[in-house]
């Protein structure tokens, strides 16, 4: 199975459509501090659409951390210092998985980027079927370090809509400096596609370095 599975093309639909034009517009504003957007009347008119369709995009980028609202004030953007990012899970096969060095390293690379996000790094074991809900919604990404998952598994994922990608052993042979870097990568690539709302596993395999590739 490719580690980094690719979603087939699908058509937006106006939600999403409007959601990832906001999210890009956030994103490339320069500002550090927080800055305003246009209200749902003006998004409205703007994007010819109704106000539960509004609502709904900009309810997707709440929760991803993009925005927030203010009662009375209106809705408001992070700026480049405020922005939150979702912690990222790494799901393993067993405590014992941990005595390999490749994997450590691996770790030690996405903690790495993790940090410099001031978010966390969350190990797990469990299978995605027994997450309990207040875990399970603190998770921006997860990458699945196990050969492969069920369609059970695989649909928790989807339906959270958590970007994912599998590192298999096989891959972990590449040595350890190469493993910390892969890590690095692959927590760049799994944020930017927690904060932009990117389908499963779209655009990960570009984020890693050519050096890695599959």
């Amino acid at each position: 199975m490719n580690p980094f599975t690719q979603e087939g093309p699908r058509k937006p639909t106006a939600r999403r459509r409007i959601a990832t034009i906001l999210t890009q517009e956030i994103l490339d504003n320069p500002d550090l501090k927080d800055f305003p957007i246009a209200s749902e009347h003006q998004l409205c008119r703007r994007f010819a659409v109704s106000r539960v369709t509004i609502r709904l995009a900009l309810g997707d980028l709440e929760h991803r951390g993009l925005i927030y609202r203010r009662h009375g004030k209106g809705t408001f953007a992070h700026g480049c210092s405020s922005r939150v990012h979702s912690s990222l899970g790494i799901l393993i096969k067993s405590p014992d998985a941990l005595k390999c060095v490749p994997l450590v390293e691996f770790i030690r690379g996405a903690q790495t980027v993790m940090t410099s996000f001031s978010s966390s790094l969350v190990l797990m074991v469990t299978s995605p079927l027994g997450w309990r809900a207040e875990m399970a919604s603190t998770l921006g990404s997860v990458i699945v370090m196990q050969e492969d998952l069920s369609t059970d598994e695989l649909s928790i994922l989807k339906n959270r809509k958590l970007p994912y990608i599998y590192i298999p052993d096989s891959q972990l042979a590449i040595g350890a400096n190469n493993c910390f870097h892969l890590g690095m990568c692959a927590a760049k690539a799994l944020s930017h596609a927690a904060i932009t709302g990117e389908p499963v596993g779209v655009h990960v395999r570009h984020e890693l370095p050519s050096l890695l590739s599959f």
